[in-house]
């Protein structure tokens, strides 16, 4: 009987091991399906806005002329063109979505991630979906 015993709990503490090692990287961010951190580094231009948001309109304002750009070493600088304004913040990507922490507010914004590639950026939140095309760092250079 203590055989026996002796025997299940070490399927179990295996079993256990096991699931450790599987999700150790859990909170890493998710290179495996090409949503890693590196393809969201660089900077990327406001386009298309899809879906319908009631109430919302001044809770989130992402218009054409929007810069975002992200730096690897996690911090991003958002440009409003026409407002003529300039936030900082950090950023980072856990389990496909973007979380973006602003430094002048305090909001922190979290973004699931759709698709990215080297030319587009999706973005998803509270009902909307953002596309981004990627353009170079030398864009924003005359706003900072």
């Amino acid at each position: 009987m203590k055989q026996i015993y002796s025997t299940i709990m070490m399927l179990a503490l295996m079993v256990a091991a096991l699931s450790i090692t599987a999700c150790s990287g859990d909170d890493e961010d998710n290179g495996d399906d090409g949503k890693s951190s590196s393809k969201i580094v660089g900077t990327w231009k406001g386009g298309d806005v899809e879906g319908w948001l009631l109430d919302f309109d001044d809770m989130i304002e992402f218009g054409e002329a929007d810069y975002f750009q992200f730096k690897d070493d996690g911090t991003f600088v958002r440009i409003y063109v026409e407002e003529d304004e300039i936030e900082y913040g950090d950023w980072k990507l856990r389990n496909d979505r973007l979380i973006m922490h602003y430094k002048d507010d305090g909001t922190t914004i979290t973004y699931d991630v759709i698709s990215v590639n080297k030319k587009t950026l999706v973005l998803s939140a509270i009902g909307l979906t953002f596309y981004l095309e990627k353009v170079p760092d030398s864009v924003i250079k005359k706003y900072l």
